[in-house]
């Protein structure tokens, strides 16, 4: 139900140093206006959501009840074929292993939605699912859902988390800032906030609305669904300052500053374009071997939303290759564990202008990009440094 999120893309920017067009908010600013903040509207309140979200809806459902439908019953025939092709390749299962955790996962995938039926009617129909009691609900179904995932993946895939630094997710609100190397690692935080006693609000990419799930509870709930391609990045930017200003001392608010997954041919664009648009900026920014260069507006926006935050970086390798279907034939089961660590920082040690903020937040991911290098399992990357 979580997934990739960024502050970048096709058209929003993140890497360069130059300010944004409107003056950013300090800290002082943003506490003075959280007494009588303006009205923002999330993308969740966009007036094309309603429209879009019904007809999105009958395409998603029923493709993931009809798929689970074929998929169940075709296993009885793929498993074993899928055994002699493991035992060919010697793939030590791979292939059994990610048919049945994909069965699984369709499967988890209807139970979420059928249950998120049932809220919606035990909420009066939807009309009062901005209520507390509503979004605890909503938040103990989605740790149900990702628990659930998490607890498959441990027989099926052979997934081990070894966690340190636990402690530093207490007295929110927060903001966390965490690594994205795999389709599955943004699984992790919501595991470790719910169980901290935290809830998560989440930057997502909006692509992922097309999760019925995810998207169907994640509009219950405080999130938001980035546009990656819009033209109004300040917008985008507002949105999230909103949702920041809005957390609760219960709450953190999770981004992935990184705004995509590792890739060689990502890295090196970004260097280029970090190189083109700020030379000076590029120029200090240490190698990353292992991480991509964070984009620094959307975090800065969520500071700026949020000023009395203290701020949590997560940091994790084991899942660095586990990119796609492909790579998953080849790596399951895990033979190394997830090494996840959590480090605090108050926020009086941030920095309040835009130029600090980028500074320190340069510095943050060379110290993620070090820990994982120190790591003695953590794979090199093909390509070279950043």
């Amino acid at each position: 139900m979580l997934g990739e999120t960024a502050l970048g893309g096709n058209r929003i920017r993140g890497y360069a140093l130059e300010r944004p067009a409107t003056t950013p908010q300090t800290d002082q600013s943003a506490a003075a206006m959280a007494t009588n903040p303006p009205r923002m509207r999330s993308l969740t309140d966009r007036p094309d959501s309603r429209e879009t979200a019904l007809p999105r809806r009958l395409v998603t459902i029923p493709t993931v009840a009809m798929a689970l439908a074929l998929l169940i019953p075709a296993l009885i025939v793929m498993i074993p074929i899928a055994a002699v092709f493991d035992v060919v390749g010697r793939r030590r299962l791979g292939t059994v292993r990610l048919l049945m955790f994909g069965a699984c996962y369709l499967l988890w995938e209807a139970i979420a939605v059928a249950a998120a039926f049932l809220l919606w009617i035990a909420t009066g129909f939807g009309l009062f699912t901005d209520r507390p009691w509503s979004r605890r609900a909503h938040r103990r179904l989605q740790a149900c859902w990702v628990d659930s995932l998490l607890g498959l993946a441990r027989p099926l895939l052979g997934l081990r988390i070894e966690i340190e630094g636990a402690d530093a997710l207490r007295d929110g609100p927060l903001v966390m800032l965490c690594r994205h190397a795999s389709m599955v690692d943004t699984l992790l935080p919501a595991h470790l906030l719910f169980h901290r006693g935290f809830g998560g609000r989440y930057v997502l990419k909006r692509e992922l609305l097309w999760d019925p799930a995810l998207d169907i509870i994640g509009h219950r709930i405080p999130n938001h669904f980035l546009d990656r391609s819009s033209a109004d990045t300040e917008a985008e930017l507002r949105a999230l300052e909103q949702l920041a200003r809005d957390a609760t001392d219960g709450e953190a608010v999770v981004i992935f500053p990184e705004g995509t997954r590792w890739t060689a041919d990502k890295c090196r664009r970004a260097r280029a374009f970090l190189e083109s648009s700020d030379p000076s900026l590029a120029a200090r920014t240490p190698a990353l071997t292992h991480t991509m260069p964070p984009r620094p507006r959307g975090t800065i926006a969520v500071f700026a939303g949020s000023p009395a935050a203290d701020v949590v970086t997560m940091a994790h390798t084991g899942l660095e290759e586990l990119t796609g279907p492909v790579e998953a034939l080849r790596l399951l089961p895990f033979r190394h564990p997830v090494r996840i660590s959590l480090w605090r920082t108050p926020r009086s040690e941030i920095p309040v202008d835009h130029d600090g903020r980028v500074e320190w937040l340069t510095d943050e991911w060379a110290r993620v990009d070090a820990w994982i290098d120190a790591r003695s399992d953590a794979p090199r990357r093909v390509g070279g440094p950043f």
